[in-house]
């Protein structure tokens, strides 16, 4: 191959910006999907939730305690309960294995786990780590708390630099949030 042939295709440099590029747009177009799937359930906001105010209130509550980020408001942990609330109400041995899970937490507290003082909720919460509705908690929580915009601004995260030009081409020397 000659060197004109490269300017006049895609150069390598062209080509491996467009590759650079694909895992962002799949995860645009999946996250596009799974949006107009959850609207089709009907998961606005006027929608009756698949979980009560109570399983949302622990699910919000477990979430802080897995993630406390200090002078985080409440709003994101809302909407990691919503969230959790939304994908288990589309797959009902979820939605079960979620609320066995709170019913038990509940009934080892001897009442509400919201009533337990927090280190009894955090040792409760060690107690189901094994868990397959811990794991699936965990599992739900970190991805939605880490992918939300106000607690990138908190922890200092400048989100994505693809489209500022990747970080080698900024420096890497202004990445104080690693």
């Amino acid at each position: 191959m000659k060197t004109g042939d490269i300017k006049r295709g895609m150069g390598r440099r062209s080509l491996l910006a467009a590759v650079a590029r694909l895992p962002v747009v799949i995860t645009a177009a999946y996250a596009g999907i799974l949006s107009r799937r959850a609207l089709a359930l009907g998961a606005t906001a006027d929608a009756e939730p698949a979980l009560g105010a109570h399983e949302l209130a622990v699910l919000q509550r477990f979430a802080w305690l897995l993630f406390p980020v200090p002078g985080l408001a409440q709003g994101p942990y809302e909407k990691v309960a919503a969230g959790i609330a939304v994908s288990v109400s589309e797959q009902p041995a979820q939605l079960a294995l979620v609320r066995d899970g709170i019913a038990q937490m509940d009934s080892t507290a001897g009442g509400s786990f919201l009533d337990l003082p927090e280190p009894a909720q955090v040792e409760h919460l060690h107690g189901i780590e094994a868990d397959a509705f811990f794991q699936l908690v965990y599992t739900g929580t970190r991805s939605r708390l880490f992918d939300d915009r106000e607690v990138w601004a908190l922890i200092g995260y400048e989100g994505s630099s693809l489209e500022k030009g990747g970080y080698l081409n900024r420096g890497l020397a202004d990445i104080d949030w690693l």
